[in-house]
């Protein structure tokens, strides 16, 4: 597990830096909300495509090179950013990123299982995620300290940094996994029926689907936010680069603070608290739409992310439970490619609702979670 969160949170920690120095340099570039937009897009958007056949590859594959090699090509992007200032590089350079999440997101997913108790998912889940978000809470600070100094360029070096350490610890993880001999590359069409069979799987599955329309409903909400995050920041709370690192880190402090009670909550009705923390959410995030200053708003951000943490950690682990077997690898590659799915249509509809502005944006994501919360109540609180 200390393998599973230095690569979850070294991995957010670069992420995070690099990504707020990306949306500020394009900010002042004076580039509109599309190109904002779309670099989340090039971030997510090969997960949707690749998500899906990631693991299914991956196990007939030896791990441990063809990570470290994902890593490498990372790495090696990351670098060229520092060089490249225009939006379509920027863009293409994130997507060669993005594609390496592809790979790496379903991996992390699936090899939990197989490294603990399936007693003790949710609290491995915890401990990952909140590596995860400690470092997505710590990255924006950095990254917006480092571009107020005028050394962005060292954010996007650790950002690179970050995903030679991933490197490192995939290679010892590999050795710690047992692994069966690689077996000949499937044909496209048994990767398609592959596909196919662990869609019915979810299908077939009550709970399954249940998660799986949490984790979609919910992200679709809460990316909305994220493309009118730094407008919000800058336009509406009149705040600078350090202000706008403060309020995104508020966000992922809240989220360490909800994975870590999940454990807790994932033993008494966990239905209940997963759509308690989505209203938690929901709530948060209008409270900020209704501030007018930096300091007033860290508060409800902060217990948006809470509801956040706790929703998404505790579905983790029930995903985990019930996909549990043979059907795992192909299971977890079509969730993150629905959960990727549900953060860019979540940017589709921010960028579209920032023509009313950040304000309105955050307004209406909110929203969308409180009635999210209300309807799977009323539903009898299934998931």
């Amino acid at each position: 597990m200390v393998l599973l969160g230095t690569i979850a949170g070294s991995a957010a920690f670069g992420d995070a830096a690099a990504i707020v120095t990306l949306m500020l340099r394009l900010y002042r570039a004076d580039h509109p909300t599309w190109a904002i937009t779309a670099m989340l897009f090039a971030i997510l958007g090969p997960s949707v495509i690749l998500a899906p056949f990631a693991g299914r590859v991956l196990a007939r594959t030896r791990l441990g090179p063809a990570l470290i090699g994902v890593s490498a090509c990372q790495a090696a992007a990351a670098v060229a950013l520092i060089f490249f200032r225009s939006a379509p590089l920027t863009l293409l350079l994130v997507a060669v990123i993005g594609a390496g999440l592809a790979v790496t997101a379903p991996t992390l997913l699936q090899l939990t299982p197989s490294l603990v108790d399936p007693g003790r998912l949710t609290w491995a889940n915890s401990l990952s995620r909140s590596a995860d978000w400690s470092g997505w809470t710590a990255g924006p600070v950095v990254g917006g300290a480092l571009c107020a100094l005028g050394v962005p360029a060292a954010a996007l070096a650790l950002e690179a940094a970050s995903f030679v350490i991933a490197g490192a610890c995939f290679a010892v993880l590999a050795l710690r996994v047992t692994q069966q001999t690689p077996e000949p590359a499937p044909a496209a069409g048994r990767l398609g029926l592959t596909i196919t069979a662990a869609l019915g799987r979810i299908r077939r599955d009550r709970v399954l689907t249940g998660l799986l329309a949490s984790v979609v409903v919910t992200n679709l909400c809460v990316s909305m936010i994220g493309v009118a995050e730094v407008f919000f920041a800058r336009d509406v709370l009149r705040t600078g680069s350090l202000g706008f690192a403060m309020l995104s880190s508020a966000w992922f402090a809240g989220m360490i603070a909800g994975t870590l009670v999940a454990p807790r909550a994932d033993v008494w009705r966990p239905a209940l608290m997963t759509l308690a923390g989505i209203g938690l959410a929901g709530a948060g995030i209008i409270g900020v739409a209704a501030t007018g200053g930096l300091i007033v708003a860290l508060l409800p951000y902060g217990l948006a992310g809470a509801g956040f943490g706790l929703q998404s950690t505790i579905v983790r682990g029930l995903m985990q439970r019930r996909a549990a077997g043979p059907s795992l690898g192909a299971v977890t590659g079509v969730w993150v490619a629905a959960d990727m799915t549900s953060q860019l249509a979540g940017y589709l509809a921010g960028g579209a609702a920032m023509v009313a502005g950040a304000r309105f944006t955050f307004a209406i994501a909110g929203a969308g979670l409180c009635v999210a919360s209300l309807g799977g109540r009323l539903a009898g609180g299934q998931v």
